[in-house]
C-alpha cells in the first residue's frame, strides 16, 4: 500500500506530531490541496501549534505546486453561485433524531469499499454529453437531478437526452410553495434553495421536457406554458432519502456505491464549509483554487465550520483508492459549472485519471459517508 499523502508531506516538511494530526484529518491529497487549505486556515495562526506560514513557504520554495494552481493563485478568487441548497448544520453528537430514512436499503456487502469495485457510468460519454453551466444562479439541485435523469434515460449506445434543468427547478419551487413540507422546502427557500425531494416528486409526477422546449436561459420565475408541460416526460421510479431530517443510517457510501453498481446515477446534496472567521465572500472548501484547478473537492479541515449552504452534483462513478484518508476512494461527479470547474483536469490522452475531464470532479467516500444530506437516484427504464 502506498503511503498516504499526509505522511509524505509530514516527512518532507518535517512536521510535528500536531501538524501531522491536523493534516491527516484535513486529508488533502496533493501539494496544491495542502497549500490551499493551509492558506485559507488563517485561524491557525492564533493557536501557534501549526506553523502555517512557515509550511506555506516550504511548499512554495520546494517547487511542489502545479503550474495550473500557480496560475490561479495570481488571479482574483472565483465567485461561487448563490446557495442552491441551504440547511441547518449537521446534527450534534448525541442529538436525538427520528428513525432512519424510510426504506433505507440494507447494504449487501461489507461497509468498507473494496479495491475491485470501480464503477464508470461516464466513459466515452464525456465527449458526447455537453456540459451545463448554472452560472451564479441557485439552481444546482435542478441541474444535478436533471443530469441523473438524463443518464438514466440514455438509450443504449446513444447519448443522453438534454432535459430542461430550469423547467425542473421552477416546478420544484412551485411544488414547495404549494406543499411546504420538509421534504420539499428547505431553510433558505426565500433565497432560491431547493431540495432533491422536490425534484423526485416533480420527475415522477410531472416529468421534465427537453431543454429545447424550455431553454436554460429562461427566467427562473417564469412558468412554463401548458404545451411545454404537456410535453414533459415522466421519470419513474426515483428513489430518494433525506438524511438531514432523520437519524443518520449506516453504510451511506456503500448504499451510493451499490446504486452505481446497478448502473444508476446518483444525485446528492452536501454541506460546504469555511474556515472560522471567514469574511463574506470567502471561498468555501468547494471553491478553493486547488479544487477549481483539479476538481478534487477538499474534505472540511479540522476547525472549519458549516457555511449554512450546500451544493448538489450528480455522481457517475467510483474510483477505489487505498489511502485511509479517503474512506475507500473517490466518488466521481458531474458538476454544473461548465468548463469553469476542474480547469486543469487531464485530457483524453491521460490514462485513468481520477477526474475524467473539465466540468467533472471527485469527492472522497469519507466526505460523502459522513456528511451527505440527500440521495436521489432514478431507476433505469
Amino acid at each position: 500500500m502506498n503511503a498516504p499523502f499526509s505522511s509524505i508531506a509530514a516527512e518532507t516538511l518535517r512536521m510535528s506530531e500536531g501538524e501531522l494530526a491536523w493534516v491527516r484529518d484535513a486529508a488533502p491529497q496533493g501539494w496544491d490541496a495542502l497549500h490551499a487549505v493551509l492558506d485559507a486556515s488563517r485561524y491557525l495562526d492564533q493557536g501557534g501549534e501549526i506553523r502555517r506560514v512557515a509550511l506555506l513557504g516550504l511548499i512554495e520554495a520546494g517547487g511542489y505546486l502545479s503550474d495550473g494552481y500557480r496560475r490561479l493563485l495570481a488571479e482574483a478568487p472565483a465567485q461561487p453561485p448563490d446557495g442552491g441548497v441551504l440547511r441547518p448544520p449537521p446534527p450534534r453528537p448525541g442529538q436525538v433524531m427520528g428513525n432512519f430514512p424510510p426504506k433505507w436499503p440494507l447494504a449487501d456487502g461489507p461497509p468498507a469499499l473494496g479495491e475491485d469495485e470501480r464503477v464508470d457510468l461516464l466513459g466515452p460519454l464525456k465527449d458526447r454529453w455537453p456540459l451545463r453551466d448554472q452560472g451564479r444562479k441557485p439552481t444546482c439541485v435542478g441541474f444535478a437531478a436533471t443530469a441523473a435523469a438524463e443518464r438514466a434515460l440514455m438509450p443504449p449506445g446513444q447519448r443522453p437526452p438534454r432535459l430542461s434543468a430550469v423547467f425542473l427547478y421552477r416546478r420544484m419551487r412551485v411544488l414547495a410553495e404549494q406543499n411546504p413540507q420538509p421534504a420539499f422546502k428547505p431553510l433558505g427557500f426565500e433565497n432560491g434553495a431547493t431540495k432533491l425531494g422536490a425534484a423526485q416528486a416533480v420527475l415522477q409526477q410531472q416529468g421534465v421536457p427537453l431543454e429545447d422546449d424550455w431553454p436554460d436561459r429562461k427566467p427562473l420565475d417564469a412558468d412554463p406554458p401548458d404545451d411545454v408541460r404537456a410535453g414533459a416526460r415522466p421519470v419513474a421510479p426515483v428513489d430518494y432519502w433525506d438524511l438531514a431530517i432523520a437519524k443518520r443510517p449506516p453504510n451511506v457510501a456503500r448504499v451510493v456505491l451499490n446504486l452505481l453498481k446497478q448502473g444508476r446515477p446518483v444525485a446528492v446534496s452536501l454541506p460546504v464549509f469555511l474556515p472560522p472567521g471567514s469574511p463574506p465572500g470567502s471561498p468555501d472548501n468547494w471553491w478553493l483554487k486547488s479544487v477549481i484547478s483539479s476538481g478534487q473537492v477538499s474534505d472540511p479541515a479540522p476547525g472549519w465550520v458549516f457555511a449554512e449552504a450546500g451544493h448538489a452534483v450528480c455522481i457517475v462513478g467510483f474510483r477505489p483508492a487505498p489511502s485511509p484518508d479517503l474512506g475507500g476512494g473517490w466518488f466521481v461527479f458531474r458538476n454544473s459549472m461548465g468548463e469553469n470547474w476542474a480547469t486543469d483536469a487531464p485530457d483524453n490522452k491521460t490514462p485513468d485519471p481520477i477526474v475524467p475531464g473539465r466540468g467533472y470532479g471527485a469527492l472522497s467516500a469519507r466526505y460523502l459517508d459522513r456528511l451527505v444530506w440527500e440521495i436521489m437516484s432514478p431507476a433505469l427504464p
